[in-house]
């Protein structure tokens, strides 16, 4: 059994540098989750993507509700401005 599992060994080792000899790049498929943890510095990855988070909630502009919301005070605060204007230059 061990015997046959160096064989294969040996067979995928030698298709390996003979495809790379002909310039073409070997793609292998990693299953599995992805690592938690940066290995260098220590830090989880978790924790660095809550600190952005946070930092985004934070710089968003909160949207206030003025006092023309409604499209009908739209018009009225243009209106009244209108009327304030006629009535200054009459003046």
């Amino acid at each position: 059994m061990i015997d046959h599992e160096e064989k294969i060994e040996q067979e995928r080792k030698e298709r390996e540098a003979r495809i790379a000899e002909e310039g073409w790049t070997v793609v292998k498929q990693h299953k599995g989750r992805k690592k938690s943890a940066d290995a260098e510095s220590g830090i989880t990855v978790g924790s660095v993507a809550q600190a952005v988070v946070e930092d985004q909630t934070n710089k968003k502009k909160r949207k206030e509700v003025g006092l023309n919301f409604y499209r009908f005070q739209i018009k009225d605060a243009q209106r009244n401005g209108m009327i304030n204007l006629s009535f200054n230059s009459l003046a």
